[in-house]
């Protein structure tokens, strides 16, 4: 019985290992390795050597990472994406270049490709069996390679997107601009600390209870006139107005947001960033006084 599935929680290295000892063990073979091509098929890098094969293989540097325009009969299964089947290895063969001085012999050799899409994304390649490999062989590890592709894909894709909120959280947290999603009515769904900053509350938990459009626009025509451009265009760019802080005091601050939609086409939530540009209108409209004394 395949028991992938309970390796589910198992780092990737762990899995493709599991994968390989079990395409070596329902083919009878000797040997294996399984390993992942890169986006344009031009190299793969091999993730995992059956026992046999590194115990057996005096080769000094194992490399991890083959070019497969300088691959061999088993470059085949990339070149003419197909399985390669062969039962008599030592008989002369098309793209034969003969084994590294110390590969382990090779007597019968059986590759098969993983597609998604069209492409090419792995492949399992067992060799020297003790019989013929046969068309059942073929259709064991394609059936139980693509099974295990779906899971280490899945598992990628939770690795990524785990890897992806590690990083937006580290940004979100450390950004000096003010971070936010809220709804079209004004309730406040995030905030970072910048934001809490910048408006004068000591916490999310805090700055969660206040209304953006009733406590946080000074003005409620510019509350207005940024739904206004956002819903139209979907985004909003340098949107410039006047914010109010907890003590009462006014900040003037530049806004960059978009409508977050959801499948039906109905808005979920504003995201967006806000800069605190007081000081800069401060230096602006100093420098404009000057400027006009001297040319009075």
């Amino acid at each position: 019985q395949w028991e992938l599935a309970k390796l589910y929680e198992s780092d990737v290295k762990t899995i493709c290992d599991r994968v390989l000892d079990e395409i070596v063990k329902l083919t009878r073979s000797n040997y294996g390795f399984y390993g992942f091509l890169n986006e344009d098929e031009t190299s793969m890098i091999i993730h995992a050597w059956s026992r046999d094969t590194m115990a057996d293989c005096n080769i000094i540097d194992k490399p991890i990472e083959f070019p497969i325009d300088k691959a061999g009969l088993w470059g085949n299964a990339i070149r003419e994406k197909k399985v390669v089947l062969i039962n008599d290895y030592k008989k002369g063969h098309p793209n034969k270049k003969g084994l590294p001085i110390g590969h382990v012999s090779l007597e019968r050799l059986l590759v098969v490709p993983i597609f998604r899409n069209n492409k090419i994304v792995a492949v399992g390649a067992v060799a020297n069996k003790k019989t013929d490999y046969t068309e059942d062989d073929v259709k064991q590890l394609d059936i139980f390679l693509q099974s295990s592709q779906l899971i280490l894909d899945r598992k990628r894709a939770e690795e990524e997107l785990h890897i992806s909120r590690e990083s937006y959280k580290t940004i979100f947290e450390n950004s000096i601009l003010g971070l936010y999603r809220t709804t079209p009515d004004g309730r406040i769904l995030m905030a970072n600390p910048a934001l809490c900053k910048m408006l004068g509350y000591s916490s999310f938990e805090e700055l969660q209870k206040i209304n953006v459009e009733r406590k946080v626009y000074y003005h409620e025509h510019n509350r207005s006139m940024f739904k206004e451009g956002i819903e139209k265009n979907g985004v909003i760019v340098g949107f410039e107005s006047e914010w109010r802080k907890k003590d009462g005091t006014k900040i003037f601050v530049r806004e960059n947001a978009k409508v977050v939609k959801d499948r039906f086409g109905d808005v979920i939530y504003y995201e967006g960033t806000v800069e605190d540009i007081t000081e800069h209108n401060k230096a602006e409209q100093q420098l404009f006084l000057q400027t006009s004394a001297l040319e009075s």
